[in-house]
């Protein structure tokens, strides 16, 4: 059953009581609510705008401009678009807005439109944009070369698939297509963008490089494609990343974090090769090399809709993966004796190697943060061990050991114990962990005896088998995993595991 203009009233409390801005605008564009967060947001009393026609409110509004009018013309919902607008009041905003048109007999009857202020946060991009305009500036008088020193003479491993990788990137580096890299955590996938660039034809301009997961998307807008003056509250003429990677090289690290709204923008730019600063009406000519970075698989996202298939299609021109640490075999103890050497250089020790139980403790280690974790457990165990000595098991970081307790490690065995009989008969009917009713089945009732089925029944009961032994915990389970907590989250989320059905046996 539709609603119909009448209904609204049975939700005046709930629209007053959220913290975002609603009015809802009849089929003659009379503002029938205007509750006291959009007041704020405008700067009006409500008694002041219900009653009155919306196109008095906002006067400069244009077609193009308005959700409203689309909403009533088209019948066009629209979610989450960044506005900027002036008031009769005189008063300019920044807004995220969403608007869904309310339709009785194929007609429009309402339009309910809801604001978030995000005037705050656009003051914010202003002034990071200017923290890191000073510090690109400092970086250029402290070197010529900039952030971008890595060389692939600093990749270090003799694996096979490691050199693979390399020699993709190598003759990548002799042509302008856009390259995603994809690893976990510590794999090096900045070094491998660096390298790129250093051996390319753009080695005499700039590499700069931003983390997408870093910052909200309302300001990742600004700090990608600049501001204009009068764009929005306190908003000036700044170029955005883009234009000062024009002519180098543009790193979008973690690509796989940008929110969608963002992913659409970002291919308007790669397909036509401008970019419009927020706020203006000017197309910039471009020409800048992508190289994006993902440390999840980006067909998951793309197959749940977390990811636009056609931006990973123009991103993925080049595809590079780069194995983690724990698959490159002999590799773990060439790198640990690499930096072994580089440390005893660093802090002038005589340091003559790994005893034999830490050699085996490296081998079977899970290594979640990978090459990074291992240089950074090298230097640790340096800081503590004496002259001339070999590096022990005592001189290990917890976290390492930890791994190695008598229930963590029943714990990893029989996980992949359970994970390889499984796998062997297809068998996806197992019973959740839980063992709590129908939330905590993970398993279809219906066989299913394809792999893929299989496996991610199976990855399914690992994380609840991870989040049983942390008690709920989230982040602990990530540990547990081997995988970062976003990572992890959504995982859960694909899997239908939620926090709040968690919650009916451990408090988070």
């Amino acid at each position: 059953m539709v609603m119909s203009m009448f209904d609204f009233k049975n939700f005046v409390d709930v629209f007053e009581a959220i913290h975002e801005g609603v009015m809802v605008v009849d089929s003659n564009y009379i503002v029938r609510f205007y509750n006291n967060t959009m007041g704020i947001i405008d700067g009006y009393d409500p008694s002041e705008v219900i009653g009155k026609s919306y196109l008095d409110l906002v006067p400069e509004s244009t077609y193009e401009m308005s959700t409203i009018l689309p909403a009533f013309k088209e019948k066009r919902r629209t979610i989450n678009k960044v506005q900027s607008y002036v008031t009769a009041k005189g008063r300019s905003n920044s807004l995220i807005t969403s608007t869904v048109p309310i339709i009785e007999e194929g007609k429009v009857v309402a339009v309910v439109e809801i604001c978030k202020d995000i005037s705050v946060e656009r003051k914010l991009l202003s002034d990071i944009i200017d923290m890191q305009s000073v510090i690109n500036k400092q970086s250029e008088k402290k070197s010529d070369a900039g952030i971008c020193h890595y060389h692939f003479s600093d990749i270090i491993g003799r694996d096979p698939a490691l050199l693979e990788a390399v020699k993709i990137a190598k003759n990548a580096s002799q042509s302008n297509s856009f390259v995603l890299i994809s690893g976990e955590t510590g794999t090096g996938k900045e070094i491998f963008a660096q390298s790129i660039h250093n051996l390319s034809s753009r080695r005499d301009k700039k590499f700069v490089a931003i983390n997408c997961a870093a910052l909200p998307s309302e300001l990742m807008e600004g700090i990608l494609f600049g501001t204009t003056r009068g764009g929005f509250t306190g908003s000036t003429d700044r170029a955005g990343l883009f234009e000062e990677a024009n002519h180098g090289t543009l790193l979008l690290d973690e690509i796989n974090s940008m929110e969608p709204f963002l992913q659409g923008k970002l291919l308007r730019v790669l397909q036509e090769g401008v970019v419009r600063r927020v706020g203006g009406t000017r197309d910039i000519p471009l020409d800048v090399r992508i190289i994006s970075t993902t440390n999840s698989s980006m067909q998951d996202a793309i197959r749940e809709k977390h990811f636009r298939n056609d931006l990973y299609y123009r991103l993925s021109v080049v595809d590079i993966a780069i194995p983690p640490l724990r698959a490159r075999g002999s590799d773990i103890l060439y790198i640990a004796s690499h930096y072994i050497s580089e440390f005893n250089r660093v802090f002038s020790k005589n340091v003559t190697g790994i005893s034999d139980d830490v050699k085996e403790i490296f081998m079977k280690y899970r290594w979640p943060g990978n090459v990074r974790e291992m240089k950074h457990c090298i230097e640790g165990a340096m800081n503590v061990i004496e002259h001339g000595s070999v590096i022990q098991k005592k001189h290990l970081p917890k976290s390492i050991l930890s791994f190695f307790s008598s229930s963590s490690e029943n714990r990893t065995t029989q996980t992949f114990e359970h994970l390889a009989e499984n796998l062997a008969d297809h068998d996806t009917s197992v019973q959740s962990p839980f063992r709590q009713g129908p939330e905590s089945q993970y398993a279809s009732n219906t066989p299913d005896n394809s792999l893929k089925s299989a496996t991610d029944s199976l990855e399914k009961q690992m994380i609840l088998s991870a989040l049983e032994e942390a008690k709920g915990n989230v982040s602990q389970a990530a540990v547990i995993l081997n995988m970062k907590r976003p990572t992890l989250q959504y995982k859960m989320k694909r899997y239908g595991i939620s926090k709040a059905n968690l919650n009916v046996f451990y408090k988070f």
